[in-house]
């Protein structure tokens, strides 16, 4: 992995302590509330980095624009959901996107994200499908699994 690796290793730590925090119910949720700074502050970098001046700005600015999104569609619309496995996977498609714009480091880290947040989302029908018991070691245990692979690309993978 290259130098970003480093970065991509603190968002998936970062996003495994949240995890972590919310199962166990550590701390109380809802702690995102500005949509509109953070469409701004998206915008701002995107051009930023479509512009040639700041290229490393891309990622920020994509993740910022869906955050920003996901924050306007929750407040104005009933059907959007509000759920942290929407975190996962704009992290995730930011990653992605990133790596097909700059074919850079990110692909493998936004691929397990979205495929994450993809497993958060429908965990309703992954616990009916393979028992309560499979599901809750999943889920209690999985955050633990992540940050070790977080703590791996900051440590190990430099």
């Amino acid at each position: 992995m290259k130098k970003q690796s480093i970065f991509y290793g603190i968002i998936v730590s970062g996003l495994a302590l949240i995890l972590i925090v919310e199962n166990w119910d550590l701390a109380p949720g809802g702690i995102w509330t500005v949509w509109p700074a953070l469409l701004l502050a998206g915008f701002a970098f995107l051009v930023e980095s479509l512009s040639g001046r700041i290229p490393l700005s891309f990622l920020p600015g994509v993740l910022l624009l869906l955050l920003g999104a996901h924050f306007y569609l929750l407040q104005f619309t009933a059907f959007w959901p509000d759920h942290i496995g929407m975190y996962f996977l704009y992290f995730g498609a930011a990653f992605l996107v990133d790596s097909l714009k700059t074919r850079n480091s990110g692909l493998f880290t936004g691929i397990l994200l979205s495929a994450a947040g993809a497993g958060f989302l429908y965990s309703s029908e992954l616990r009916q499908a393979s028992g309560t018991q499979v599901s809750y070691i999943v889920e209690m245990f999985f955050p633990i699994v992540l940050l070790g692979f977080g703590v791996y690309m900051i440590i190990v993978r430099r």
